[in-house]
């Protein structure tokens, strides 16, 4: 994970010179790091379900870094907004160093007496309203307090909970439930009422060389990282495979950019399409990477079969 967001990182900064000319070209190049850094979790593990291979130690270690890859994201989309907000530098750094490790150690402290609480009263929908209550507290504090943007509070919070609250509480299966049938189509309506297909044929060759470079980057960076971990060549390509989808953790981030002027219409739109084809090409990638898997293993179980070679030279022998 470290590997790939390095150079996701990275080379965008090439490519600066592309990008509007009304903004900053280092915050700019910053802020499709931040983008292209994402890593899809659900997208990846459905394939490894349809595949029957959700327990094996590449979809583990693709799982764990996708998540590894969000968190950075996250971050560095954070450091660009606390960058490019107006006031002084290094207050505004000195607010988001104070920022997290005050947040975290709050609600580390605060979730288990939540949880007690929840417990005694036997009330799930009470613990459910409550979280969300904090949702909006640690989304307001991110921004008015750390300087940081009102998503970064909020994943923070994810997080907590997650640390402390088990898959079969109550919790887990409201805020989905809200979600799914709410938030998230309201969120994906208002992306698809924002983006602008015609922005892709106004920049042509930005679109291409980021959705080139999204592939690629994730594909060498966190295939080579797999291959440093000890993995075969094979099984770290298929690392990086199932690495390059970016999913909807990009699409908030780049959607939070536009909502704070640090996108124009057309980059925004550009980054909509190049989300959505690194999201497209990831399953059929990762399927044909075990179609191959699959065929080398069994060539060489026949190989190997003493029975398979008697089968074949018997015939032979008999002429």
């Amino acid at each position: 994970a470290g590997v790939g967001a390095l150079l996701i990182h990275q080379i965008p900064a090439g490519i600066a010179g592309m990008v509007p000319a009304d903004f900053s070209v280092h915050y700019v190049h910053l802020f499709l790091g931040a983008v292209l850094c994402a890593t899809s979790v659900g997208i990846t593990a459905r394939v490894f379900k349809d595949l029957g291979k959700l327990q094996i130690t590449e979809a583990r270690i693709i799982l764990g870094a996708a998540v590894i890859d969000d968190v950075l994201g996250v971050l560095i989309f954070a450091l660009v907004m606390g960058l490019v907000g107006e006031g002084n530098l290094w207050l505004t750094l000195l607010k988001m160093v104070v920022f997290f490790p005050v947040a975290w150690f709050v609600g580390d402290r605060l979730l288990p007496l939540v949880l007690r609480w929840e417990q005694k009263l036997n009330q799930g929908e009470a613990a459910l309203a409550i979280f969300f209550g904090l949702i909006l507290a640690y989304a307001w504090a991110a921004e008015e307090l750390g300087s940081v943007a009102t998503i970064t509070g909020a994943y923070l919070l994810g997080v907590l909970v997650a640390r402390h609250v088990s898959h079969q509480h109550v919790i887990h299966s409201g805020i989905a439930a809200v979600g799914y049938a709410f938030f998230i189509p309201i969120f994906f309506i208002s992306i698809g009422l924002q983006a602008q297909v015609s922005s892709m044929l106004t920049s042509p060759m930005l679109t291409i060389l980021l959705i080139v470079l999204g592939i690629a980057t994730k594909i060498v960076g966190s295939g080579a990282g797999a291959w440093l971990g000890g993995f075969t060549k094979r099984n770290a390509f298929q690392v990086g495979c199932g690495m390059v989808s970016r999913g909807e953790v990009a699409l908030v981030i780049a959607g939070a950019g536009l909502a704070n002027g640090l996108l124009n219409g057309e980059l925004f739109s550009v980054l909509v399409i190049v989300t959505l084809v690194t999201t497209l090409v990831t399953p059929p990638l990762l399927r044909l990477s075990y179609i191959e898997r699959a065929t080398t293993k069994k060539t060489t179980k026949s190989e190997a079969d003493p029975k398979a070679k008697a089968m074949v030279t018997e015939p032979v022998l008999a002429e």
